[in-house]
């Protein structure tokens, strides 16, 4: 199908449906949505698309990204309708329906994007796609998950929650240097626990913080970084 957008008015009828389904009903998507010239739009230069299944929220946001390589990113806000259209495109990837009918869904951002600067990034198809615009082949962390499905991780979440450390590429590159597996394509076990421990990527956040006192760490790369990280941080070195 090719991509189009959603209207203001398609958005809305989209939302209705989450919140009902969230709710517990069992009806079927709204996919009249998707081609009604009332509720979507067409976007110049958009390629097509085909259901399928992904293994990740990264896969997933190459897939599009890939279906959107003629538009610059700058024309797709995180706002832009496309992302609440791909959602219902794909809302039975990001959330499966059970036997009965029902879904398991989590909070409607992560299928109608928001400019909320607390949670934008827990966009499913939105911030993927931007990720891997902005950060290349940094995106690919921030995008998998130890579990099946196209979800929003904690690991996400932890770099996203340093709102002025997020707009750090040397930030995202130290913490993806020490933190994900490249051999098993997923963040290692007690990476991010909840709790500030030693070497974790809560205490990484910390440490930023206290390096900007006194170095240009948005002008720093891993090497230089490296270096200057306590021993806290060397069994996730020695593991890197």
């Amino acid at each position: 199908m090719q991509i189009r957008a959603l209207t203001e008015k398609g958005v809305q009828q989209f939302r209705a449906w989450l919140e009902n389904a969230k709710a517990g009903a069992a009806t079927a998507p709204p996919t009249e949505l998707l081609t009604d010239t009332d509720t979507s739009e067409p976007l110049h230069g958009a390629g097509e698309v085909e259901l399928r299944q992904f293994t990740n929220r990264y896969e997933l946001g190459v897939y599009v990204d890939q279906r959107l390589a003629q538009i610059p990113i700058t024309v797709l806000p995180y706002t832009h309708g496309v992302w609440s259209w791909l959602s219902l495109f794909f809302i039975d990837v990001l959330a499966q329906p059970r036997t009965d009918g029902t879904r398991m869904l989590n909070e409607l951002v992560r299928y109608i994007p928001t400019t909320e600067y607390t949670k934008y990034y827990r966009n499913l198809i939105g911030f993927a796609v931007h990720a891997i615009r902005d950060l290349g082949p940094e995106a690919e962390p921030l995008l998998v998950s130890t579990k099946p499905g196209i979800l929003h991780t904690d690991y996400c979440e932890q770099i996203f929650g340093y709102q002025d450390l997020c707009q750090t590429r040397g930030f995202i590159s130290v913490a993806n240097a020490l933190y994900f597996d490249p051999n098993e394509r997923k963040i290692k076990k007690g990476a991010t626990p909840n709790k500030r421990r030693a070497g974790t990527l809560r205490r990484l956040g910390d440490i930023f913080y206290q390096l900007e006192l006194t170095y240009d760490v948005q002008g720093m790369d891993w090497p230089n970084l490296n270096g200057l990280l306590p021993s806290e941080f060397n069994p996730w070195k020695e593991a890197a």
